[in-house]
């Protein structure tokens, strides 16, 4: 092969690398829902939810609160080890405005949120 055909093939195989990861990262962005929408077919899947702290505690460093965004409400659990991580986390106050990234699982028969970070504003 000549130097040509090795820059079309190396060219070509890097546009479709580059395009493999664009689509790659369209799929793990959660998802931005509100609590109604949320369902059993979304278990494991990653989501977005913003609305006020109705329920806040911590117990042995998880964070535990429930989110109702004017649609639904919503459990959310952040463990210990990622609480640690996300600055704020225990300082959050029932009432507050929050966003939470994580994903859907379910619990005891309901659906929970297990994030992995929690924003307040």
């Amino acid at each position: 092969m000549n130097d040509k055909t090795l820059v079309r093939i190396s060219l070509g195989i890097s546009l479709i690398g580059v395009l493999g990861l664009f689509l790659f990262v369209q799929t793990i962005e959660p998802l931005n829902v509100e609590v109604s929408r949320i369902d059993d077919s979304m278990i494991g899947k990653s989501v977005e939810v913003s609305g006020n702290i109705d329920s806040f505690s911590v117990k042995e460093g998880n964070v535990f609160l429930t989110i109702d965004d004017g649609t639904g409400k919503i459990s959310v659990v952040m463990f210990e080890r990622d609480a640690r991580r996300n600055s704020g986390v225990y300082s959050l106050k029932e009432g507050g405005n929050v966003t939470v990234s994580g994903k859907i699982a379910l619990y005891r028969s309901e659906l929970e949120i297990i994030a992995d970070s929690i924003e307040g504003d």
